[in-house]
C-alpha cells in the first residue's frame, strides 16, 4: 500500500489487457453470443454475489449454472476445469431477463457496483502504457481505448496505448511483457 506516496518512487506502469472500466467490459461480455472462457464470467458474478447482499446468483445464471457455481469457486478447481464445466454459450449460461434488466436499467445494482469498482478516477502522475491486443477474446480491446482516453484527460502525465495487432489473450501475452520490460529497463538507465 502506498502511503503519500514515501514508500516507493513509482517510475511507471504497464498494465496489460485489463477490465478497468468493468461496467463497460460487463455491457461487451454480456453482449457476445459465445465467451471462452466462461469461468471468468462466472467468477466475476459470483465474486460480486458474495461481497454484495443484493446480487442473488440463481437470478444471474441459467439452470444447472446456477447452483453448480458455488461448488466450482470453491477454490480447489482451475481455470480449465471450470471453464469445461460452464457451456460457452451465453444464452444458456446466463439468465436473458437478467441481461435484458441489467442492459435496459442503468441504475441496475450490479451495474451501480461495477461502475464503483472501475479504476478510471484517478489523475496518474508517473507514465502508463496500457497494453492490448486488437484480438483479445477475453476483454474487449475497446476497454483499453476508453481508459486510455479517460487517463490521458485526467493525467498530469503520459498514458498511452499500445496496440498489438494479433494475438488472443494469452498468445499476445510474450510479446507484450518483452515490450514493457523493455520500455522499464530504458526508464531505469536513463536511455
Amino acid at each position: 500500500q502506498i502511503s503519500n506516496g514515501t514508500q516507493f518512487n513509482l517510475k511507471a506502469s504497464a498494465p496489460m489487457a485489463g477490465p478497468y472500466n468493468v461496467e463497460a467490459t460487463a455491457d461487451g461480455l454480456l453482449s457476445v453470443d459465445t465467451y471462452s472462457s466462461p469461468a471468468l464470467i462466472g467468477f466475476i458474478l459470483y465474486s460480486y454475489s458474495k461481497y454484495y447482499n443484493d446480487i442473488d446468483i440463481k437470478e444471474i445464471f441459467n439452470a444447472p449454472y446456477d447452483t453448480q457455481i458455488p461448488s466450482l469457486f470453491d477454490g480447489t478447481k482451475d481455470l480449465a476445469t471450470i471453464n469445461s464445466s460452464l457451456t460457452t454459450d451465453m444464452t444458456a449460461l446466463l439468465n436473458q431477463i437478467f441481461v435484458s434488466d441489467f442492459n435496459d436499467n442503468t441504475n441496475h445494482s450490479l451495474r451501480t457496483h461495477f461502475r464503483e469498482n472501475s479504476l478510471l478516477s484517478w489523475n496518474p502522475k508517473s507514465p502508463i502504457r496500457l497494453y492490448h491486443s486488437m484480438e483479445d477474446e477475453i476483454v474487449p480491446y475497446s476497454v483499453s481505448v476508453n481508459a486510455q482516453a479517460i487517463l490521458s484527460a485526467k493525467s498530469s502525465s503520459t498514458v498511452e496505448l499500445r496496440t498489438v495487432e494479433t494475438g488472443s489473450h494469452v498468445g499476445a501475452a510474450t510479446p507484450i511483457v518483452l515490450s514493457a520490460l523493455e520500455w522499464f529497463y530504458s526508464l531505469n538507465n536513463g536511455s
